[in-house]
């Protein structure tokens, strides 16, 4: 896709999306309702016709192709079985436009892909007396008969339940890697986009915000908008200080600030941080770059990064350190999830399962350098 635009009037639904996604890859499109993930898939498929821009499929542009000639197998949201027909007979609806592959008979076909999608048996059966997660897998089967060489899915797990969901999205994965089939998939669950995708696109009205692996966008996100979108974190606003006002007295070697903050040099750059009580948050050099004093910054820090420790205890060499109060705490089963105030700021960590924290409790939050994102510049 190159400079893809759709626009409906005088609204904008693509403003210039530029991606090309690899054979064989599982390319995920992922972002809030509304931001033009689906008006993606529908231009790939040949559903909508863009305002600007071009798609090609292998090389080819799909200008004035419709979609049933493009090769492209597409799974809805809403299944789409149709009930009057049985479950065989909807899969096989998927070779309408096309022959089964060479050497295989339609029933033949059918059995083939009732079996690759774990419903062997179920030819007979009526739709209407399968589950959700059973109907998708149908409709997914119909979707692969044709042997398509691109097979994009929308948002086809979100009427089911979380558990369901899971199982299915591991299934869906597993089959895409056996056939080897390039997949676009779109969803608005960021764990989802994470947990199966080869690169993920962050969609935000209609632009592409970041393209990259799961770990690399979770890790270091180079916008705000993916920092705050995917996943938890801890994003701060500020001003950069030279790092060397404020300092109250030295306790065993470590500068300490009234604010609560404890680090080890002096000579660290400071970001004072918005709508904080004169709270400043030491940052490391190689966080801050060629940022200088007066420079506006936003930072992001992840929860699980964050160092616990109860009152004023030490967090570990190398940490900047912070004191905060717990102001509530959600236990999450294998992680508690501490919602802090420190200086008038919220700060969320997250914190192994087995510990117990009260609110009002004084806690240590420290911060390891590297875990410091800058994630936008003034």
């Amino acid at each position: 896709m190159e400079n893809l635009r759709v626009e409906y009037g005088a609204t904008t639904a693509l403003d210039g999306v530029d991606l090309r996604v690899a054979d064989g890859e599982f390319f995920t499109l992922v972002g809030p309702s509304g931001c033009g993930k689906t008006t993606t898939l529908r231009c790939l498929a040949g559903f909508e016709a863009p305002t600007d821009g071009t798609v090609a499929i292998g090389g080819a542009s799909m200008a004035g192709v419709p979609p049933e000639a493009r090769g492209v197998g597409v799974v809805f949201q809403s299944y789409a079985l149709f009930p009057h027909m049985s479950v065989g007979e909807n899969v096989a609806y998927g070779l309408r436009f096309s022959e089964p592959p060479a050497g295989t008979t339609r029933d033949e076909r059918v059995a083939e892909l009732l079996e690759l999608v774990d419903l062997p048996g179920f030819a007979d059966r009526d739709p209407d007396t399968l589950s959700g997660g059973q109907q998708q897998r149908v409709a997914l089967a119909r979707a692969l008969a044709p042997e398509p060489r691109l097979l994009l899915l929308d948002e086809p797990m979100s009427a089911l339940d979380a558990r369901l969901r899971e199982r299915l999205r591991v299934q869906v994965r597993d089959i895409q890697r056996e056939l080897g089939l390039t997949t676009v998939y779109v969803t608005h669950d960021q764990e989802e986009a994470l947990a199966v995708s080869d690169r993920v696109a962050v969609v935000n009205d209609g632009r592409i915000e970041q393209v990259g692996p799961p770990r690399e966008l979770y890790d270091a996100p180079e916008t705000r908008f993916v920092a705050e979108f995917l996943g938890d974190n801890n994003v701060f606003d500020g001003v950069v200080t030279d790092g060397t006002d404020q300092v109250s007295e030295s306790v065993s070697g470590t500068a300490t600030r009234p604010d609560g903050v404890t680090v080890a040099d002096l000579d660290r750059p400071t970001l004072r941080v918005d709508s904080s009580d004169d709270g400043t948050l030491p940052l490391p050099v190689e966080a801050v770059g060629d940022a200088r004093p007066g420079d506006r910054l936003v930072v992001c820090v992840r929860p699980e990064r964050i160092r616990v420790r109860r009152g004023d205890r030490s967090v570990g060499d190398g940490h900047v350190a912070v004191v905060a109060t717990v102001e509530s705490t959600e236990f999450l089963g294998d992680a508690t999830r501490l919602h802090c105030d420190w200086n008038g700021v919220a700060v969320t960590a997250r914190t192994g399962g087995e510990r117990a924290f009260d609110p009002g409790e004084r806690v240590t939050l420290g911060v390891a350098p590297d875990d410091v994102r800058v994630v936008e510049r003034r």
